[in-house]
């Protein structure tokens, strides 16, 4: 994560500095190889233990990405967010991650972008995610109305 474009197998794409976003992540070494210092674990069928990715802490705030999430999917996502801001704010490289790198992984990078990173709008935090991932990202209409119906405050307070 310390280059523009990480190596393959992560597969990953830079939203901001120290922000990244991408798909179920590969085991093993590749992670910290290409300067990863925490990885967010967010689609629930892909839960693994901490020793799958040696020299990287994992973060797992697991969330379906149905068209009409329960509730408690809003305070998981904003704890997630706070948990990332918090690493970017110490400049570690972080990776959030879903099965496709799009809804999941889009809808926590897109807050992290609007309430810490100084994205000006939900829509203009939106734009970086899907300039990361394509046009694809952030498909799940439930996120994108949730994201846009959120008021500025920070989510490390």
């Amino acid at each position: 994560m310390t280059q523009s474009a990480p190596p393959d197998p992560v597969q990953a794409a830079q939203v901001a500095p120290f922000l990244w976003i991408g798909p179920q992540p590969p085991t093993g070494t590749s992670l910290k190889a290409a300067g990863c210092d925490a990885v967010v674990l967010c689609a629930t069928s892909f839960q693994l233990r901490d020793e799958a990715f040696p020299g990287v802490e994992v973060l797992r705030y697991p969330f379906e990405d149905y068209p009409h999430p329960d509730p408690s999917t809003w305070d998981l996502v904003q704890a997630a967010a706070r948990e990332v801001a918090t690493r970017i704010a110490l400049q570690k490289h972080v990776l959030v991650t879903c099965i496709e790198g799009r809804n999941r992984s889009g809808l926590v990078c897109a807050l992290v972008c609007y309430e810490s990173l100084g994205a000006p709008s939900p829509d203009a935090a939106i734009a970086r995610v899907r300039q990361a991932r394509g046009e694809i990202a952030l498909s799940n209409a439930a996120f994108v109305e949730w994201l846009r119906g959120r008021e500025r405050r920070s989510v490390s307070s």
